[in-house]
């Protein structure tokens, strides 16, 4: 149960913190929080499973394979926005300040609880 949890915590609280970056970027359209909703379904979990992996099987410092597995998370998320959003207007942008926004917040949270 804890490895499931991690998981879903790490995801609910990527969905609490980005939304109100992608308002901030005027994202309004139905379609495209969706999409944002679909896309942190797709890399979010991804990146857990991948840094647990790592941090288990190979004893790898978890702080530079969550920066690597993050910078890759926040090109793979701006592409998908590219490609599939409806209006969004600087897709590479809202994808670096959500992710670097939740990554940051979610550090300090586990650092203070």
């Amino acid at each position: 149960m804890p490895f499931f949890s991690s998981f879903l915590i790490s995801f609910l609280l990527t969905l609490v913190l980005e939304y109100p970056i992608s308002l901030l970027f005027r994202i309004q359209k139905k379609k495209d929080l969706l999409l944002i909703l679909l896309v942190n379904l797709l890399t979010n979990p991804a990146a857990v499973a991948i840094t647990l992996f790592l941090q288990t099987c190979f004893s790898l410092p978890w702080f530079p394979v969550q920066i690597l597995l993050e910078l890759a998370v926040i090109v793979t998320e701006g592409k998908l926005y590219d490609l599939y959003g409806r209006k969004m207007a600087h897709p590479f942008l809202l994808s670096l300040c959500a992710n670097g926004f939740s990554y940051s917040l979610g550090l300090l949270l586990q650092y203070f609880l």
